[in-house]
């Protein structure tokens, strides 16, 4: 192979393998998530579904309803709280709770 060829190749190759590892940057957290993980939530309304934000093979975040993606997992190893995603280790101040603070342990 010519040196033009190679150069060719690689850039092929790196395309590719860019294409089939569909992360997404989820700008929030400054962090990157697997295809598939969940980032955020849109509560149900009157006459649409509840949506949830969610990494697609497009390596995009896209809200989709969250009956079209049963058994998802939420990014950063993270829980659901009042709406929003929290990473594991992640800890938020609740004052209507008489223990005042939460912490997220491992998306439980």
């Amino acid at each position: 192979m010519e040196g033009w060829q190679l150069v060719c190749a690689w850039m092929v190759l790196a395309v590719c393998v860019d294409y089939s590892l569909a992360d997404c940057k989820w700008k929030e957290k400054g962090i990157t998530v697997k295809e598939g993980e969940v980032v955020g939530f849109i509560p149900k309304k009157k006459f649409t579904p509840q949506k949830i934000k969610i990494c697609e093979k497009s390596g995009k975040l896209k809200y989709i309803p969250e009956t079209d993606a049963p058994g998802y997992n939420i990014g950063c190893n993270g829980c659901k709280w009042q709406g929003k995603v929290l990473c594991s280790g992640e800890m938020v101040e609740d004052l209507h709770s008489w223990w005042f603070e939460s912490q997220c342990s491992g998306g439980g």
